[in-house]
């Protein structure tokens, strides 16, 4: 049986198949693209494909008013997550509720059945995904660029990512001090896809955190509690690509610093999908 639940930014979670709280009559869980194209004789010549922002609709099945307003004070801790069980496996969708209405109690159930739209502002994701450095002391010898001035010293590592999902991921990278000057590359198949640069000394305590959502994207210093530090966007390589983005399969993410520690970093992969 298919499943729904939410969870705030608290982290708490609402069942959604719950019999005080039962989603019923769901639709909007497929995919819908904007399409634009241009005759040219008998065919068309597509100039536009983009997924659409969508509305998940239905019912909520509150048995009184008391779980009505429980409800409401559960989706006032925002952002919201929906999670989609239609097998065995759940997916997730950033979103926020659009719509709620409330109705007096149906007095054939004795239940409110109070419409919702859960307004989708993700694509579906079946997990994020995380990865862990290993010690790479060859990494030198890969890096496609050529810099100028040497290093007196340099510690490399890298990080395998799979992508399961079917479209292009974003990532998120963490990268711990202590580092000095730390540049990555993202390979797939052995050719490198994009690379990344930050001039900044990340102390003891403190990562650096670049992030590629697009809702979330930034390059900043943060402690390892996660609090806000300061934006390094300033201060990265703009003749870089910076951000990570990965395809379906397997890719490899390579680091390096001008310091003399080792490099301790992981990168989290949001696994994006049309439809589930």
């Amino acid at each position: 049986m298919r499943r729904f639940k939410l969870i705030n930014a608290r982290s708490d979670e609402w069942l959604l198949n719950d019999k005080d709280s039962f989603f019923q009559n769901p639709s909007g869980l497929g995919l819908r693209r904007r399409i634009d194209s241009i005759a040219a004789g008998n065919d068309w010549i597509e100039t536009r494909n983009k997924l659409e922002q969508q509305t998940v609709s239905g019912e909520i099945v509150f048995k009184g008013y008391y779980k009505y307003q429980e409800f409401v004070r559960f989706c006032s801790f925002t952002p919201l997550v929906l999670c989609y069980m239609p097998l065995d496996q759940w997916y997730y969708r950033n979103c926020t509720v659009e719509l709620l209405e409330k109705t007096e109690i149906n007095l054939g159930v004795s239940r409110m059945i109070c419409p919702v739209d859960f307004l989708g502002t993700s694509a579906w994701y079946d997990r994020v995904t995380a990865s862990k450095t290993t010690l790479d002391p060859s990494f030198g010898k890969l890096y496609p660029y050529t810099y100028p001035y040497n290093y007196a010293e340099t510690t490399a590592g890298s990080a395998d990512i799979e992508n399961t999902g079917l479209i292009l991921s974003p990532g998120k990278l963490h990268l711990l001090g202590v580092v000095t000057n730390p540049s990555w590359a993202l390979l797939q198949g052995g050719e490198v896809l994009s690379t990344g640069k930050v001039y900044a000394e990340i102390p003891a305590g403190h990562k650096l955190v670049v992030d590629a959502s697009p809702a979330t994207m930034e390059i900043a210093e943060y402690t390892i509690s996660n609090e806000y530090v300061q934006s390094l966007y300033g201060q990265s390589d703009f003749a870089t690509t910076r951000f990570l983005y990965f395809s379906p399969g397997k890719s490899k993410v390579t680091f390096t610093h001008e310091g003399t520690g080792p490099i301790d970093a992981w990168i989290e992969v949001k696994q994006l999908a049309t439809t589930v």
